[in-house]
């Protein structure tokens, strides 16, 4: 760990985040610790979830409210509120729930439905969402139909985990259209992020089902990590003709109707 991360790190959320990482260095796993404008949260420290907390928090790498589009992502808010909606946004690929949090408290009258399909995220997520009430965590893959798959990889930290169908795989696929009607009536797509390790080019295979409904989508394309499979294809496809706006935060491509 560099002298400069440690530094960044506790001038963002205070010396209790650098020095849960620091306890990595002798042999500690895990470590329950409260950060600055954040709250109590629960690391691995032999994973990634450090560097998860980091992009949400200190990168703001969902933040849209410093962007020339947030009154307008605001008004589409407040909207479905004062019609007497709850906005409804998917955290696909929830991982620990760092960006679960961040939504939940950025959009506090919303239901966040986490949905992550790795058992050890799941616990995680779990643990660090307890405090918010806003707060769904669903252990599912998110696909463009129903179905199973199998989770392959995670060499490099939890959110490297890919997805693969499987007729005998060992997790279940939802859907967003599935998710919104088991929300219920009066529940009203407000953001959709997805965060899927490639995955993404199959739910937007049949995105045609839902995505003339969000005012914002979070998408991370893998064609860097895939090259070859093409898997942004779908979501050029699906998005184009939507009329969203487009700005890139970090990893992150955000359409904004």
């Amino acid at each position: 760990m560099r002298i400069g991360e440690l530094y960044r790190d506790a001038r963002r959320f205070g010396l209790a985040f650098p020095m849960c990482c620091v306890r990595r260095l002798v042999g500690q796993r895990r470590c329950t610790t409260t950060l600055r404008g954040v709250g109590q949260v629960t690391l691995r420290l032999d994973n990634s979830d450090a560097n998860v907390f980091r992009q949400v928090f200190r990168y703001r790498e969902y933040d849209l409210t410093g962007t020339g589009q947030w009154p307008r992502i605001r008004t589409a808010y407040e909207a479905m509120l004062a019609a007497g909606q709850r906005p409804i946004i998917i955290d696909a690929g929830a991982n620990v729930g760092a960006s679960t949090l961040f939504f939940a408290t950025t959009y506090p009258e919303a239901t966040v439905l986490a949905v992550e399909p790795d058992v050890e995220n799941i616990e995680m997520c779990r643990l660090n969402t307890r405090g918010c009430p806003n707060v769904r965590v669903i252990r599912a893959g998110l696909g463009g139909e129903i179905g199973r798959v199998e989770l392959l990889g995670g060499e490099n930290g939890s959110w490297s985990i890919t997805t693969e169908r499987s007729t005998e795989g060992s997790t279940e696929l939802v859907t967003v259209p599935q998710l919104l009607e088991q929300e219920g009536e009066g529940s009203a797509l407000f953001m959709v992020k997805i965060d899927i390790e490639g995955f993404e080019s199959d739910v937007f295979e049949t995105a045609e089902k839902w995505i003339d409904q969000p005012a914002v989508l979070f998408i991370e394309i893998h064609d860097w990590m895939l090259p070859g499979r093409y898997t942004s294809v779908a979501v050029q496809r699906a998005v184009a003709p939507q009329g969203f706006e487009m700005l890139t935060i970090g990893e992150n491509t955000a359409y904004i109707r």
